[in-house]
Order: C-alpha cells, then structure tokens, then sequence
C-alpha cells in the first residue's frame, strides 16, 4: 500500500466518527437563546444597513447550540458592522 491509499482510509474512518459526535453534542446541548438590538442611531438608512449586515440578527430565531458558535456570529458581525460605519465616515464607532 502507498501513503496516498493510507491516507484515504484514515479519512473514511474518521469522518463517520466526528460526524456522530458533532451530532451528539448538538443534540445534547440546549439552544443558547439571546437578542440582539441594533440602537443609537438616528439615520434609519444606516440602521438599515446594519441590521442586513448582521449575522445575529439574520439567525436570531435559530439559536446557536455552543457559545462558540455564537463567538462566530457576532465576530463575524463586529468586521461586517465595522465596515459599514467606516464607509459612513464613523471611524470610533462601538460594536
């Protein structure tokens, strides 16, 4: 045998093996319920387009069943929310 068909058998052994635990652990896991709130903004446009930008908001009514994926949501909406606010010219803006 060469290294190449090791290699594919190690993979088909382990795939099957973390897709039942990743399966496990989010059926064990209750959902992480939380609310997210777009506020202090007066210019509805870019209220507007904060709220599209954001991942939480988008996925609020499917709780996450970890804290880390929940880390990811709103990591994911400090970058996009940050961008929208430099490109309003608010450069000290707060996430």
């Amino acid at each position: 045998m060469n290294i190449r068909n090791i290699s594919f058998y190690r993979f088909d052994i382990v795939l099957p093996q973390l897709f039942i635990a990743s399966f496990m652990t989010a059926s064990i896991f209750a959902a992480i319920p939380y609310k997210t709130e777009v506020t202090k903004f007066k210019k509805r446009a870019m209220r507007a387009e904060l709220k599209a930008q954001s991942m939480t908001l988008k996925l609020q009514d499917s709780p996450p069943a970890t804290i880390a994926q929940l880390r990811r949501r709103t990591d994911h909406d400090v970058v996009s929310m940050t961008a929208v606010l430099q490109s309003h010219g608010y450069y000290d803006g707060e996430i």
